[in-house]
């Protein structure tokens, strides 16, 4: 795998509106203690206010930043655009934000010192080299670490489901078919179990793709995801697998780790489907 295509991979988006809150406040403790115990940079003895609270106004600067920074940006992924997250996006964010951080370090040391002389572009450059030096290097690291545990532990537990994919395919071929009906109120569908390939979740619509005379075929029906899973429940090949996927394993053709899950190839279908990682253990129960 080359940089560039190791930078175009898919990378878990952490910063939902949820967790983010818990980001900062972890951000918030650790440039604290960092800054008092480690003391990565000078720091200037003309302090307006003791040297415990200046590091605690920092780490409360750069955990407010983090919190606006990644606000905004799902904001404008929810409202503007849809931007698919790879590892390059989350570097690229990583160093927009301690550029920020940077900055605004450089205007917080005139406020927390009294030796202020005015605006120098020579201390403001040095300020953002800094922050650079103590957090892009780390966080890039940690990154990087954390993108190639994710593709390692998720190409093992594929490997595994690989294995056990050879067997529920044996045990299909021993099953009886039968007929099930989907519905809702303003839709409905019937549906032999062993045509039906994988349902893929539009908006307001649920395409139903299904095997016929050896190609797969679409069909849309406006019926919401959660109750095709509800009524395809009792039936144990049929798997949600992500919150737009739902798919019979015994068209399942191979399975392959990446940082964010698992994608599957489905007998007669050209593209891959993704296996969320909140999905990942119960995929694989259900393989087992």
């Amino acid at each position: 795998m080359n940089l560039i295509n190791t930078l175009r991979q898919r990378y878990p988006y952490y910063y939902t509106i949820g967790k983010l809150w818990k980001f900062s406040l972890l951000l918030v403790v650790t440039v604290t203690f960092f800054l008092f115990l480690l003391r990565p940079v000078e720091i200037d003895a003309n302090l307006r206010f003791d040297l415990k609270l200046t590091c605690l106004i920092y780490g409360l600067t750069a955990g407010l930043t983090f919190y606006m920074f990644y606000s905004t940006l799902n904001l404008a992924r929810t409202y503007l655009i849809k931007i698919k997250w790879t590892l390059l996006s989350e570097l690229t964010g990583l160093t927009v934000l301690v550029f920020i951080v940077g900055v605004i370090n450089y205007f917080l040391r005139n406020v927390v010192s009294t030796s202020y002389t005015g605006f120098d572009i020579t201390d403001l450059a040095e300020d953002v080299v800094n922050t650079y030096l103590v957090g892009i290097v780390p966080l890039s690291a940690l990154t990087m670490l954390n993108f190639f545990y994710l593709i390692n532990d998720n190409e093992n537990k594929a490997w595994l489901s690989n294995i056990l994919l050879e067997k529920s395919k044996e045990e299909a071929k021993e099953k009886n078919w039968e007929q099930i009906e989907i519905s809702s109120t303003n839709d409905r569908i019937t549906i032999d179990t062993n045509a039906l390939c994988f349902v893929k979740a539009e908006g307001n619509y649920t395409e139903f793709h299904i095997l016929y005379n050896g190609s797969i075929k679409k069909e849309v029906k406006r019926i919401p995801m959660k109750l095709v899973e509800e009524q395809c429940e009792a039936h144990k090949n049929l798997v949600r697998i992500h919150r737009s996927y739902l798919v019979n394993i015994d068209y399942v053709k191979s399975v392959k780790g990446n940082a964010l899950g698992y994608q599957i190839n489905i007998e007669n279908y050209k593209g891959h489907i993704p296996v969320a990682r909140s999905y990942i253990n119960r995929f694989n129960k259900i393989m087992g």
